[in-house]
């Protein structure tokens, strides 16, 4: 009994040997940190703002630069006017987690994100109506995060009104989140430029589209369908409900539709397999080709399910919007439903099966000759990235084993959560195995190991002065993941730490430890296209942030109008001063070709009206239910128009500066912009 308390005992003192130590680590850190910084923008006491807020984002600056998260903790405030009195921003890292009452049930517990962290600066309103600083305390209990992973931080990231415009218009583009993020990112000059992450883009666009869900589905899209028919006097759609007057099909086509179908529907081609929603819901579409080879659309539909009645209701439809014309032929997939509709409805209608779905399945069996390895630097890119966020997430949090077992906890604190996790799973076989003594001689033993419910075993030899075991699976040697067999017996000695020889540099979290990266820099004259693309990344990170502050309002929208103006005049003035034959020089240097063979885009709008037609009980039953929308304030869309004039003005002006170093040397000019 003695003995054991006095293991505890000195497992207490070591532990708290080790936990001084690490806290004499981070206090060095920190001050090497603040080496760097420059003193103004450190907190200190007696410091004042003029509001919270301004409190707030100037301990989030220096947040960013130490590398950690902010967060608002206590506040108290006046009873009579409401206004805040005195308030804490603590390190996001501050408390500890309450305990889950669902500890015993849960079957893999969050990683822990809360490590008692000291870090705090508090404010209190005195008799001058400012903020002043009453305490700060820069002391981390855990480790800070580089300078390369601090826009990952949650107080770190916000999408400015700006922004939010943009995405807003990417969005409205049918430009998907991922994609008008890495157009975003490249122009602010990389993912620590941008202030923002993909899950915030995302979780924008879901909380906007949420909002406007409010109206409800049908709602919406009778308000789209009743604004188009006011633009175009020949629009036409259609509705269809079912008995409970909930909208299950619809079909819309434009006049430009119609005369498309008029000159070029005798052959159509129908298909619903091009996309879907998230609801499932097929959206099919009637194209055909015109007499240039190129497709064009006859109309379109967003239906409830493929079943026959659907598809003959759609077929009349059709027929109905195009003056009663019937296709010479139309081209479908193999749908059974499909086909038995059109024996219905089109009998005299040729029916042919597609190419494009031959070409689909040539394309799904013979995949290889298709593939090939494209947009390589932007998959690059996004691998580096992620590794970037794994890093991040591993050095930010501390991971809890699946079961409360000493040797489980030391694996949490070296391994990856990836390794981690491979390593628990061959912990849990351990307890189902079988062990039995077969051999025994000196320091050597030999064990022969069974798992449950199986004819097969492994033997696994081991030695107990070096605690060093061989197993027969070979599973070490493989992957350099102890196997079952192995964790087994070190269990049965009583090994509750993973043996130094057993861990691999490469699966724990300080994999990375000793290695330095190089930088290489492309000297502007090595390589034309890559000088070019340098100063295009360059002038539009600074404009970029420029549009960013200017976009917020009126008078510093029209300041960087003016700035722009006179810029494009200078740039202008100094383009004409070349020679035609150095423009033609450096248009034979610049290595940019505008014309790329294969993609051939369709320049044609369609046009949009309205017709008038009979009211149907769907129309009928919006009288009655009135919907409430949630319009855009005229403060957010002066912005977004703002922005989007800016932009155009930029980007007109980096096409022609980009081309040489100065910025000046093209024969064209800005008289336009």
């Amino acid at each position: 009994m003695n003995i054991d308390t006095n293991n505890e005992e000195q497992h207490s003192n070591n532990q708290r040997n080790e936990d001084q130590e690490a806290t004499n680590d981070y206090a060095v850190k920190i001050m090497q940190i603040h080496s760097n910084i420059p003193d103004d923008e450190i907190p200190k006491v007696s410091m004042e703002f003029k509001t919270e807020e301004q409190a707030y984002n100037f301990y989030n600056v220096y947040a960013y630069k130490v590398g950690f998260s902010i967060r608002r903790s206590k506040s108290h405030k006046d009873n009579e006017n409401g206004k805040i009195k005195n308030r804490t921003f603590c390190c996001s890292c501050e408390g500890f987690r309450e305990k889950d009452k669902r500890n015993d049930n849960v079957k893999c517990h969050r990683a822990t994100t809360r490590f008692g962290c000291l870090a705090r600066m508090k404010i209190k309103l005195h008799q001058f109506g400012k903020y002043q600083v009453i305490e700060f305390n820069p002391e981390h209990t855990h480790v800070t995060s580089s300078p390369s992973m601090s826009h990952l931080h949650r107080s770190q990231r916000r999408i400015t009104p700006a922004q939010a415009s943009e995405i807003e218009m990417a969005e409205n583009s049918g430009i998907a989140p991922k994609a008008s993020m890495e157009l975003m990112i490249r122009r602010a000059g990389g993912h620590e430029n941008l202030g923002f992450i993909l899950d915030d883009c995302r979780n924008y666009i879901r909380t906007k589209r949420t909002i406007q869900m409010r109206a409800g589905d049908t709602g919406g899209v009778l308000e789209y369908l009743q604004k188009m028919k006011s633009k175009d006097p020949n629009f036409y759609y259609a509705l269809q409900a079912d008995e409970d007057d909930l909208l299950t099909n619809i079909f819309w086509a434009d006049a430009r539709m119609k005369e498309s179908y008029y000159n070029f529907g005798d052959v159509v081609s129908f298909d619903t397999t091009y996309r879907k929603n998230h609801d499932c819901r097929p959206f099919a579409m009637f194209v055909g080709g015109n007499h240039h080879k190129q497709t064009t659309i006859f109309g379109a539909a967003l239906l409830y399910d493929e079943t026959t009645e659907t598809f003959m209701w759609l077929f009349d439809t059709f027929v109905e919007a195009m003056s009663w014309k019937k296709p010479k032929t139309i081209l479908t997939d193999q749908d059974a439903a499909m086909a038995k509709a059109l024996r219905s409805q089109w009998p005299e209608t040729y029916h042919r099966l597609c190419i494009w779905h031959m070409y689909q399945n040539t394309a799904k069996h013979l995949s290889s000759v298709f593939e090939r390895f494209q947009h390589f630097e932007r998959l690059i890119d996004d691998r580096r990235y992620e590794e970037l966020k794994a890093d991040f997430r591993v050095s930010q949090r501390n991971l809890a084993p699946s079961l409360p077992i000493e040797i489980l906890n030391h694996a949490a604190n070296v391994y990856t959560p990836a390794v981690l996790r491979m390593f628990e799973v061959d912990f849990s076989k351990a307890y189902s195995c079988v062990m039995e003594l077969i051999a025994e001689l000196g320091v050597m033993r030999e064990y022969k190991l069974t798992p449950n419910g199986k004819s097969f075993h492994h033997t696994v030899k081991y030695d107990s002065s070096t605690d060093t075991a061989i197993c027969s699976c070979k599973k070490f040697e493989f992957a350099r993941i102890l196997c079952s067999h192995i964790l087994k017996v070190f269990s049965f000695h009583n090994i509750v730490k993973i043996p130094s020889q057993y861990i691999l540099k490469r699966w724990t979290k300080h994999a990375k430890m000793g290695v330095t990266s190089s930088t290489f820099e492309i000297k502007q004259g090595d390589d034309p296209k890559a000088s070019l693309a340098l100063r295009y990344q360059d002038l539009s990170r600074s404009y970029t942030h420029i549009v960013t502050k200017a976009s917020v309002t009126e008078k510093a929208y029209k300041l960087a109008r003016d700035g722009f103006k006179r810029l494009s005049d200078d740039v202008d003035a100094c383009l004409e001063e070349d020679t035609v034959g150095r423009k033609e020089e450096n248009h034979n240097n610049s290595g940019i070709n505008t014309t790329i063979k294969g993609i051939k885009t369709n320049n044609k709008r369609i046009r949009g009206s309205s017709s008038t037609l009979p009211k149907n009980a769907l129309e009928k039953m919006r009288k009655k239910t009135k919907v409430s929308k949630k319009n855009l304030s005229t403060n957010q869309i002066n912005m977004a128009l703002e922005n989007s004039n800016i932009q155009i003005s930029m980007t007109e002006l980096l096409l022609q500066a980009e081309k040489t170093p100065t910025g000046f040397e093209d024969g064209q000019s800005f008289k336009n912009i």
